[in-house]
């Protein structure tokens, strides 16, 4: 503003200690957001997978009769789509002005509570004809992403000079944001420039072990009546079928409740399998989604414009045999949790109705 001085924003801290154990939380969970729709940024590139008519703009306008409603947001990756700047100007660098974008965009929530995220593949370069001209070497390697969100890695044992993986208390819940594109042979062969080695080898996993065994005992004591947190919540971009050989065993192993993802651009949800419900929610509406508005159901890969690529291959999604429900709408997902039970709701973007619905209850088997 003119005056120098910036908006004035108030925000609530979480509750702590027994408090914690105690206390019933909300939050909006999502991945694939983009910036804006094809309205306001029109496409002059519409191959290679982008979409000619899309929107984001429906769900963040969910987000915004939601805000009195939840505690905090979890954007499980691709976060606003500033590497496909260029099909909007093939010749121009957009790449920072999408970002800044998308950050303005987001103020008024991101100012007054917590907004999560999670690394995507779309976080991990720009790569336009003006940017690897210009800009590689600087906007390489998840860069922009781990300059712009400073999530708590240090505080949590993770990379300490990244976001790219870390865990966070908040309310009944431990919550875990894996790293599903590096440092354990996934995502380095993906990008045009090279990618990842943030940490020494083994180090992540090592870290996930850890940071879910000392969560499993901190259930366990909850569970017992002691102060700890009742709930895992593992979030990241990719869904079960891309990070099951590494990451499945773990979950199993220390009792991890509810695995959310994105990166396909559609909505499924399985049945628990060993313990652990598993979602993927990344039907929030980006560039790389086609959006129609008369698709009113969106219910079957045969269906015109309904999913895409490997989100139709069973077993990709959520585990094979596993699939209660699918949809390819425009949707953003609420979870609400206390010390008793989870509560997922997977909400229309458009009109504001549920789609899916799901209570997940304490089991009566106690993973130490």
């Amino acid at each position: 503003e003119d005056s120098g001085w910036s908006d004035e924003w108030s925000f609530e801290t979480p509750p702590t200690g027994e408090a914690a154990s105690k206390a019933s939380i909300s939050l909006a969970i999502f991945g694939d957001l983009g910036y804006e729709d094809s309205e306001r940024r029109p496409m002059e590139v519409t191959h290679f997978g982008l979409a000619k008519k899309w929107s984001a703009t429906l769900s963040r306008w969910r987000l915004e009769a939601l805000r009195d409603e939840i505690n905090l947001i979890w954007h499980l990756g691709d976060i606003g789509y500033a590497d496909d700047a260029f099909a909007h100007g093939v010749l121009g660098f957009g790449y920072e002005e999408v970002y800044n974008g998308f950050m303005n965009w987001m103020q008024n929530l991101s100012a007054t509570m917590p907004y999560m995220v999670s690394v995507g593949n779309h976080e991990a370069e720009c790569h336009s004809p003006r940017c690897l001209l210009l800009h590689a070497k600087a906007l390489s390697n998840f860069s922009a992403y781990n300059h712009r969100w400073h999530m708590p890695a240090p505080e949590s044992g993770g990379h300490p000079g990244s976001s790219m993986w870390y865990s966070w208390n908040y309310g009944p819940v431990h919550f875990v944001s894996i790293d599903t594109e590096t440092d354990w042979g996934q995502g380095e062969d993906l990008n045009v420039l090279p990618a990842g080695k943030f940490g020494a080898p083994g180090e992540y996993l090592a870290w996930l072990e850890a940071d879910l065994k000392a969560a499993a005992q901190r259930k366990a004591e909850a569970r017992r009546g002691g102060l700890g947190e009742p709930w895992i919540v593992v979030g990241g971009h990719r869904p079960y079928g891309e990070i099951k050989g590494e990451h499945v065993a773990l979950f199993s192993k220390y009792g991890v409740d509810l695995y959310l993802a994105g990166h396909g651009h559609s909505y499924a949800r399985g049945r628990p399998v060993n313990g652990t419900a598993y979602i993927m929610v990344g039907g929030a509406g980006c560039d790389e989604m086609p959006y129609d508005e008369d698709d009113e159901q969106g219910l079957s890969c045969d269906s015109s414009g309904i999913r895409q690529g490997k989100t139709c291959e069973p077993g990709y999604s959520v585990p094979l045999g596993s699939e209660v429900i699918k949809t390819s709408r425009l949707a953003i997902g609420v979870l609400h949790a206390d010390a008793s039970a989870l509560h997922w709701r997977l909400l229309d973007s458009v009109t504001g109705s549920t789609l899916d619905e799901v209570t997940i209850s304490k089991p009566e088997a106690i993973f130490v």
